[in-house]
């Protein structure tokens, strides 16, 4: 076969999405009705850390950033958040985004180019620039 399994996790809800760490040393998912991420650790299936309520709707996406050190997750809540995996703390929330959900984020990390962001009805695809004045504190997609 050209598959091998190699471990299975169980969560109480809905999973909504997952991605490997850079490092695929670790695996971050995201839930649909209780707003958790877990992250898990990609070679033993065992899991790390959960974030409780770290949105107040579904999970729509969560991804690494490039260090392996921060996790980036949308939500149907029309938030992004930046959740710190060493301090276990959110360290941003951008918030009263111009969307009516948030369905995916993608970062760009390889090419430092371009990021993608999806909604509803429609991709976005802006530049890695406005994703970083957003991460410096300027929110260029709210209203």
């Amino acid at each position: 076969s050209l598959l091998e399994h190699k471990w299975k996790a169980i969560e109480n809800h809905v999973i909504t999405n997952c991605q490997l760490s850079h490092s695929n040393e670790s695996l971050c998912s995201g839930t649909d009705l209780d707003g958790i991420v877990s992250i898990w650790d990609a070679k033993t299936g065992l899991k790390k850390t959960t974030i409780h309520h770290l949105h107040e709707s579904i999970i729509t996406s969560c991804q690494f950033t490039k260090t392996d050190d921060r996790i980036i997750s949308t939500s149907y809540d029309k938030t992004v958040k930046f959740f710190d995996v060493v301090s276990h703390r959110t360290t941003m929330t951008l918030s009263r985004m111009k969307f009516n959900r948030l369905t995916h984020l993608l970062v760009d990390d390889a090419r430092h180019k371009n990021s993608i962001i999806m909604n509803d009805r429609s991709i976005d695809l802006i530049t890695t620039r406005r994703i970083n004045d957003i991460v410096r504190g300027e929110n260029l997609l709210t209203n």
